[in-house]
């Protein structure tokens, strides 16, 4: 220890050095992998420049701390564990400004697709991919300057509402892991919502075709299930549940979307932890008509609505008063997202922090050159 430098300091300055000792060790490895395919192209175009991967590490985790070096050595780590995937998702990190803006923000978004989430066995790769195709056709359906409200202002945006209640969409925070996307059936004065659906908004890399996959459906617990039973009786004996899925199949309408599944109790991504989950999704997605296939239901993708014929005649007015409220709440929908307040925004521009002195240019890019077979 230097003569005068202080305790703390002499510990931190050796900390640094071993940490970037390790670091050294495992952009090495990196290197020595990706080595002989640093000059090729990948089956999806040519590969990422090695200096956008490294000012996107240095951008997403920014300073120079032990902490900070961990955790961009994590990110190259799980690259070189998932080496399909991390070419899919920094590849888009790159090359899409909103996806970078985002995990600008989140930092835990840079690392999304390397961890469990929508379904509980789901490979890395086709996390990737969701990724990627949500927010492809939220773009599209909703316009730039809406999903940057939702998703770098964290905003809860209404699309629709009936006296005390509102169809609202917002960014996922109680059950992130359930999906990309909230959708919630909310009692406005009291801030609670009464049911919410978690979604992914998928797209087949080849075909285009979408799809939306509902990775939770969950509603509130204790005292505020009474205020479900208050909602049901205002709205005429529309189900908080109800209401979302009449939302959900709204934006399958809109976003052409052909297919609707849902996760089954077994593929529900509590069912990959030790958390307890007795939610029967199974039997609320058959009440919906769903079949199961290959670890999901297919559900239509319009809710069921009887004829008034099959309506007893004492319950007739009440369920055309419910039809009406529902007529009127995805016609809201459609206005919010056709004349709602998207204008595209212009995407701020990159900053250039100078990256990590401790990131070797082929280390970073290594999800950019790797060459791994494509999984079947």
């Amino acid at each position: 220890m230097k003569p005068e430098e202080s305790a703390p300091g002499y510990i931190v300055r050796n900390v640094l050095k071993i940490n970037s000792l390790a670091a050294t060790v495992v952009f090495a490895a990196a290197a020595s992998v990706l080595a002989p395919f640093v000059k090729m192209e990948t089956d999806r175009g040519p590969m990422m420049s090695i200096s956008e991967v490294r000012h996107l590490l240095s951008r997403s985790i920014p300073g120079r701390t032990p902490h900070d070096l961990f955790r961009q050595v994590r990110v190259l780590m799980y690259a070189l564990l998932n080496p399909f995937a991390a070419r899919i998702w920094l590849k888009a990190l790159t090359t899409n400004s909103l996806l970078a803006d985002i995990a600008a923000r989140n930092r835990r978004f840079l690392e999304r697709p390397f961890h469990c989430f929508a379904q509980a066995d789901m490979p890395a790769y086709a996390r990737a991919e969701l990724l990627c195709s949500h927010f492809h056709v939220v773009r599209e359906l909703f316009g730039e300057g809406l999903v940057r409200r939702l998703y770098l202002n964290s905003e809860y945006v209404t699309l629709a509402s009936s006296g005390s209640y509102a169809l609202v969409v917002s960014e996922p925070v109680r059950c992130w892991r359930e999906g990309l996307l909230t959708v919630a059936w909310r009692d406005v004065f009291a801030q609670v919502d009464l049911a919410w659906a978690t979604i992914s908004f998928e797209r087949h890399p080849e075909s285009g075709k979408r799809g939306v996959l509902i990775g939770g459906l969950q509603g509130p617990a204790g005292a505020d299930r009474e205020r479900v039973r208050e909602a049901t009786r205002a709205c005429h004996g529309l189900r908080p549940k109800a209401a979302v899925m009449e939302a959900v199949g709204e934006f399958c309408r809109m976003a052409r979307v052909e297919a609707l599944t849902g996760v089954t109790k077994k593929t529900h991504v509590s069912a990959a932890t030790a958390v307890q989950f007795s939610a029967d999704y199974d039997g609320f997605w058959r009440e919906l008509g769903g079949v199961e296939v290959d670890g999901r239901f297919v559900l239509p993708l319009r809710p069921y609505h009887r004829d008034i014929s099959e309506v007893p005649s004492n319950r007739r007015a009440a369920f055309r008063r419910r039809q009406s409220l529902i007529a009127d709440l995805l016609a809201q929908i459609d206005r919010a997202v056709d004349e709602g307040p998207m204008a595209d925004m212009k995407p701020p521009h990159l900053s250039h922090a100078k990256a990590c002195d401790h990131l070797p240019e082929l280390a970073a890019a290594l999800a950019g050159n790797c060459c791994d077979a494509e999984p079947a």
